[in-house]
């Protein structure tokens, strides 16, 4: 109760309160926290994996917004166990491809067949990779999910950029074995850093395909 003092007399007053404050014009201030999450769940929602490239080449200043967005990205103990490395020279990103498909058809026949029912090649023509490596003195357990929370964290900053994008984890097959050592020196990887997963990056050559449809029932609420 809003009570007004007046000679001498108690009065309540409420009614005339609320109809004062009723005209009381108070200015909406955006919330820009909530505008930026807004926009951060509709590149989650809209966000697919392209595998169809058109070689345009991407600007590096975005190709460098990516990478810090994977350096963002949180990892066991803040440990960060990784090292992104990014390749977009053209020419060797195709002689790698043709250096990857000539070693699935010998080490995994049904997985270069799936490729090659693809359009047959493994990086489909993207503009450019990034390589994630991992550190072995990291927490064991945790390596490669932490790798693999970077890998999300570039997909995620491409689509906001309007750069397309794709996990790519036959890429390994570029690092079995000692002509694997010699690649991971080729690429620039540091001692010991092994090949955990990569992301191809590029724009579409055809419309973007939707997202895959979400599963409601995988989400399980405990209360």
């Amino acid at each position: 109760m809003v009570y007004e003092v007046k000679g001498g007399w108690i009065l309540p007053n409420l009614e005339r309160f609320l109809t004062k404050l009723e005209q009381v014009s108070v200015p909406t201030i955006p919330n820009r926290n909530e505008a930026q999450m807004n926009q951060t769940l509709e590149v989650i929602k809209t966000r697919y994996s392209c595998r169809t490239f058109d070689g345009a080449p991407i600007p590096e200043q975005t190709l460098q917004e990516i990478a810090h967005a994977g350096l963002c990205a949180p990892s066991a103990k803040n440990r960060q166990p990784w090292r992104i490395i990014t390749l977009s020279d053209k020419a060797l990103i195709d002689e790698l491809d043709a250096n990857a498909m000539a070693r699935m058809a010998i080490s995994s026949p049904k997985d270069h067949q799936r490729l090659m029912d693809r359009g047959g090649t493994l990086f489909y023509n993207a503009s450019a990779i990034m390589f994630i490596a991992k550190d072995p003195a990291g927490i064991a357990h945790y390596i490669d999910l932490d790798c693999g929370i970077v890998a999300s964290h570039l997909t995620l900053a491409a689509a906001s950029l309007g750069v397309d994008s794709v996990i790519c984890g036959f890429a390994r097959v570029l690092f079995d074995g000692e002509a694997g050592e010699a690649m991971k020196q080729r690429l620039g990887f540091p001692p010991d850093f092994d090949f955990s997963v990569s992301v191809l990056l590029g724009f579409s050559d055809r419309p973007a395909n939707p997202p895959h449809e979400p599963d409601p029932n995988k989400a399980i609420t405990v209360s």
